[in-house]
């Protein structure tokens, strides 16, 4: 999926999305290994830029602020940014990205890191 197609979906998500968290971690470099060797499959997730951090689940970036945001700080740490909240939804920005909107702080932050990695490609 591209980028820009990824962004549009988070943009129009009532909620959290499980599917769409895998997405943006295959966006953002994760991969996914898959170890058969004790005869039962066993999938983990790392991140290209630590393989030393595995996990076997995705986080639920689209859910949480707390995975939101340690997705920035693995993908973009060097970016000032912000979070806002309101009984409507979240706003979010990291240098660059402009006002990023979603139906919850996780998700507007999620679309902020995506802009940014959009943006730095072209």
């Amino acid at each position: 999926m591209a980028i820009s197609d990824l962004i549009e979906d988070l943009k129009a998500l009532k909620g959290p999305d499980r599917k769409l968290d895998v997405s943006i971690a295959l966006a953002t470099g994760y991969r996914r290994s898959i170890d058969e060797s004790t005869g039962q499959r066993q999938v983990t997730w790392h991140h290209v830029s630590d393989k030393k951090s595995v996990v076997s689940r995705i986080p639920k970036f689209t859910e949480f602020i707390g995975a939101a945001y340690d997705l920035v700080k693995l993908v973009c740490p060097d970016r000032d940014g912000g979070v806002a909240w309101t009984r409507e939804g979240g706003t979010a920005t990291l240098d660059g990205a402009g006002i990023c909107v979603g139906a919850n702080p996780a998700i507007a932050l999620c679309i902020a890191v995506l802009t940014v990695i959009d943006r730095d490609d072209d």
